[in-house]
């Protein structure tokens, strides 16, 4: 998973990559909700064995030090008939971090 912000630190795209190890095709439903449990965006794919995810995030809440927000990421894979067989969810901050010049910047 990678989480990007434009050159302005202000929209952010989110890539994640799903390998499935399961044979035959599959669907996997990603789901992006803020720090309060509301839903952002959602997005599925079906297919097997590898399925990208990349997803625009128009203005999103930067994770700072002084304010660490996090998004909560769920990962629901299905099979073909759409019962649930595993649901996965991690948190997802988005910022940039670089070094310019021997100094340490965040978002900028």
């Amino acid at each position: 998973m990678v989480t990007d912000l434009d050159e302005e630190y202000k929209d952010a795209q989110l890539k994640v990559d799903v390998e499935l190890s399961s044979l035959g095709s599959a669907i996997v439903e990603l789901k992006l909700l803020d720090a309060e449990g509301n839903l952002v965006l959602s997005a599925a794919r079906e297919g097997q064995g590898q399925l990208v995810f990349e997803l625009p995030i128009s203005n999103p809440v930067k994770w700072t030090n002084e304010k660490p927000y996090l998004y909560s990421m769920v990962l629901i894979h299905k099979n073909t008939k759409g019962e649930v067989k595993e649901a996965l969810a991690q948190k997802v901050g988005f910022r940039e971090v670089e070094i310019i010049k021997n100094v340490f910047y965040v978002n900028g």
